[in-house]
């Protein structure tokens, strides 16, 4: 088995976790971050379909994630207000 190969599988299981993690942002940003590196580095891996699907999987977390961290600052902010 290609070492590649871990990480392609790697980055899907991270992006799985990523679409979670996006609840607390401290985590979800350094859950989906690393998600993105190891899709990246497993894309040249004979298991490239499963690096892309994490790829997006930890994008998307990652959206979810800046998502909530702007709600989060808007409601901090509307209290004060």
């Amino acid at each position: 088995m290609n070492k590649h190969n871990n990480k392609a599988i790697g980055a899907l299981v991270i992006g799985i976790a990523g679409l979670i993690a996006w609840i607390l942002p401290a985590l979800g940003y350094l859950v989906n971050i690393v998600g993105i590196i190891m899709g990246s580095l497993g894309i040249n891996s004979e298991k490239r379909n499963i690096a892309i699907a994490g790829i997006v999987l930890s994008v998307i977390g990652l959206l979810f994630t800046l998502g909530n961290s702007l709600y989060g600052i808007l409601l901090a902010l509307d209290d004060l207000i």
